[in-house]
C-alpha cells in the first residue's frame, strides 16, 4: 500500500471515529409527556443536556447519527452522542429506520440555528435525493417566520401539496396528505428547500420522527 493512500485512509478512519463534543446537536424530541421540564416536541438536543423527569414524565428520543430511539419514563436523562443514559429511571430503545448519514447536523448549523440548513444543488430535480424517509407523511422542522411548507413531486404530475407550521414544525401526519413510496419530491419555505425521497417500501403513515424528519431553514 502506498505511503500517502496510508495517509489519506487513516485519516478519514480518524474523522469517523471522532466523537462529538459537547454542544453538537444530536437528538429530537419525539413525544413529550408530563413533567418533562423544558423538553418539547420538536426540540433539539445537545451532547451532555441533562433533562430531569418528575414523577409521570415520559420522553421519547430520536438520536440522528445512530438511528437509536429511547423511551424514556422518569429518572435523570443526560444526552450522549448516539444514545442517552438515563439514572434512577427507565429506558427502553429500539434501532428504527433513519437516513442516519443525512441527520447529521454540521457545526456551523448546530451554532446556528439547530437544525439543517438545505440549499438546493444545481440541477437539483436530476441530483440524488439529499434524505431518505421511511414515511408516507414527513414532517418539516423550520426555523424563521414560514407559516406553511410547500411539497411538489419531482417525478410525477401531481399539484404540489401545502403543510401549516404549527410552533416551528408542519407535520404532514396531521394533514390528509400522503406521499407516494418511492417518489422524489422538494419541499420549501421561501429561498430554503431540500430534495427528499420516501423509501420504496414505505407503508406507514406517522412513525419515528428521525425517520420521516426534514429540516429546513431559511
Amino acid at each position: 500500500m502506498k505511503p500517502v493512500f496510508l495517509i489519506c485512509l487513516l485519516a478519514l478512519i480518524a474523522v469517523a471515529v471522532t466523537p462529538l463534543r459537547a454542544g453538537k446537536l444530536v437528538a429530537i424530541v419525539e413525544e413529550s409527556d408530563g413533567d418533562t421540564g423544558d423538553a418539547q416536541l420538536f426540540d433539539m438536543l445537545e451532547v451532555g443536556q441533562v433533562i430531569t423527569l418528575g414523577s409521570g414524565g415520559r420522553l421519547v428520543l430520536g438520536y440522528l447519527r445512530s438511528c437509536w430511539r429511547e423511551t424514556i419514563t422518569g429518572g435523570v436523562v443526560t444526552v450522549g452522542a448516539e444514545h442517552g443514559t438515563v439514572e434512577h429511571g427507565r429506558v427502553f430503545r429500539e434501532l428504527v429506520e433513519c437516513d442516519g448519514g443525512s441527520l447529521i447536523l454540521t457545526d456551523s448549523q448546530s451554532e446556528k440555528s439547530g437544525v439543517m440548513v438545505y440549499r438546493a444543488p444545481p440541477g437539483e430535480d436530476a441530483a440524488p435525493p439529499q434524505v431518505i424517509l421511511f414515511s408516507l407523511t414527513p414532517a418539516f422542522r423550520v426555523s424563521g417566520a414560514a407559516t406553511e411548507v410547500a411539497v411538489e413531486r419531482l417525478d410525477g404530475n401531481t399539484a404540489a401539496m401545502t403543510v401549516p407550521v404549527v410552533r416551528g414544525a408542519a407535520d404532514m401526519a396531521q394533514t390528509e396528505h400522503r406521499l407516494a413510496p418511492g417518489g422524489r419530491y422538494r419541499a420549501s419555505t421561501g429561498e430554503s428547500r431540500v430534495t427528499f425521497a420516501v423509501d420504496a417500501l414505505a407503508e406507514a403513515q406517522g412513525g419515528p420522527l428521525i425517520g420521516r424528519i426534514v429540516f429546513l431553514n431559511p
